[in-house]
């Protein structure tokens, strides 16, 4: 007998100018954890061939691909989605005709109303974030499932989102590209995380009748600093002013201790910037 061949494909990435040679069938996530470690920002997406995708894509042709970090546009549009559907999986999990309708932005959040057989109180909010948190630590993957288009507008109308739904209809496509956590499938109008793992700063709150989700902001990258914390727009400001660089590219660690060290730096940091201005 003989054995198949795997055909090989290679992939240009735009940024570094490298070329990489995989196999065809693997996922763009493989493909980034192989090439992309020394990347300081973790990778949320990719433009595989001028199309934004998911890193559960398999690779199936050559081509160019350009990896988008989270602290891109996109890459944060990636963030709220899997926030969103975070949501959506914890109260399904508690919930189990339980929906979730995204409202509007409110600011540089989300205020959301939830479908739960009753009045949302506070003490639905607490076990709904618990179960967030819980599915965050467990680091629970969300892959790619193929779906129909009857089934996507569906899932779109369940959350009052009319006009994707609306959008669907007219687009000439039979089956389009869902994603699933644990048992709970939904359709999103873009790519989402790999993983809920991925999601570790975000902070849901009630607010009359429904719920607000917060998320990081493109102009946040410290994926441990909610908008929620009080001291949330003081670091915001050291860090576009360069008065901080944070603990890693996307780490603040705002419960640990300053060393003299440090705030002579952060001082030193600020009385150049005033210089400059």
């Amino acid at each position: 007998k003989k054995r198949s061949v795997i055909p090989v494909i290679t992939l240009h990435d735009v940024k570094s100018g490298n070329s990489y040679e995989v196999k065809e069938g693997v996922t763009l996530q493989q493909v980034c954890e192989q090439y992309c470690q020394h990347d300081d920002m973790p990778i949320a997406a990719a433009l595989y061939n001028n199309e934004c995708v998911g890193l559960q894509t398999k690779v199936g042709q050559s081509g160019d691909v350009d990896w988008l970090p989270i602290n891109t546009m996109e890459g944060n549009q990636c963030i709220i989605r899997t926030a969103i559907f975070l949501l959506v999986r914890a109260v399904s999990d508690l919930y189990p005709d339980g929906k979730v309708l995204v409202k509007h932005a409110l600011r540089k959040a989300l205020y959301c109303e939830l479908e739960i057989g009753h009045t949302v109180t506070v003490h639905d909010v607490d076990i709904i974030k618990k179960r967030m948190h819980e599915i965050v630590e467990q680091d629970e993957p969300i892959s790619q499932v193929i779906a129909s288009a009857e089934t996507a507008m569906e899932m779109c109308r369940n959350r009052h989102m009319m006009r994707e739904a609306e959008l669907l209809r007219h687009v000439d496509v039979t089956h389009i590209m869902a994603y699933q956590c644990g048992q709970t499938f939904d359709y999103y109008m873009g790519p989402l995380l790999p993983s809920m793992g991925y999601v570790t700063c975000f902070n849901l709150r009630s607010y009359a009748p429904g719920v607000i989700l917060e998320t990081p902001t493109v102009d946040n990258p410290f994926t441990d600093v909610s908008t929620s914390d009080s001291y949330y727009n003081a670091v915001l400001w050291a860090y576009q002013q360069g008065v901080t660089t944070g603990t890693s590219a996307v780490t603040f660690a705002p419960a640990e201790t300053c060393t003299r060290a440090q705030v002579v730096t952060f001082l030193w940091r600020a009385m150049k910037g005033a210089e400059t201005r």
